[in-house]
């Protein structure tokens, strides 16, 4: 599918959520590529703003950074797309914004959309690992935030994105070395 196509059809899913919740303005989709290798889901934000609260996106920043991951293949989305939208609704329209970007991986932030796909599971006892599920790795990741409450879980948290790395490494197209031809 074409950018602008994918551009469209992400424009029309947030239509059909604002008439969904009698709303004018559609919401925020994301920021980022229109066709990730990663897709950053993130629990609701409580800056309307913003995809994520700026406190956390700093930590990120830093995160995929520290990792090697270039912004140009990512796409950050809040799993809750509207303040009156159930975890239901919320993984329907997911589903959507899904078949529309087809990334590779899925990584998911925060205790209410890891538990929505994983159930009651800890994010402690499941981060950092990645799980093959229709079609996509989807990979569940503590909240950066952590690093402010504990500063020893920047080790952690610098693993999992180094992983995840590792996980899409091959799915970069432009990590591929560049041919060396022969001129003699």
């Amino acid at each position: 599918m074409k950018p602008e196509d994918r551009r469209q059809k992400l424009g029309a899913l947030g239509e059909q959520i604002a008439q969904t919740f009698g709303s004018t303005n559609p919401p925020l989709m994301g920021v980022g590529f229109i066709a990730p290798t990663i897709l950053i889901v993130a629990d609701r934000n409580e800056h309307p703003d913003y995809v994520i609260a700026p406190k956390v996106e700093t930590v990120l920043d830093d995160l995929l950074s520290t990792a090697g991951i270039p912004y140009e293949r990512l796409f950050i989305t809040a799993f809750m797309k509207h303040s009156d939208c159930t975890p239901k609704q919320a993984a329907n329209f997911l589903k959507q914004q899904i078949a529309i970007q087809t990334p590779y991986l899925i990584a998911l932030i925060g205790k209410q959309v890891v538990g929505h796909y994983f159930g009651d599971k800890p994010t402690y006892q499941i981060h950092g690992i990645a799980y093959e599920q229709e079609g996509h790795l989807w990979y569940p990741l503590m909240r950066p935030e952590i690093v402010y409450h504990n500063p020893a879980m920047r080790f952690v948290m610098e693993e999992d994105f180094k992983n995840m790395h590792r996980l899409t490494y091959p799915h970069f197209p432009y990590n591929k070395l560049p041919e060396q031809l022969d001129l003699f």
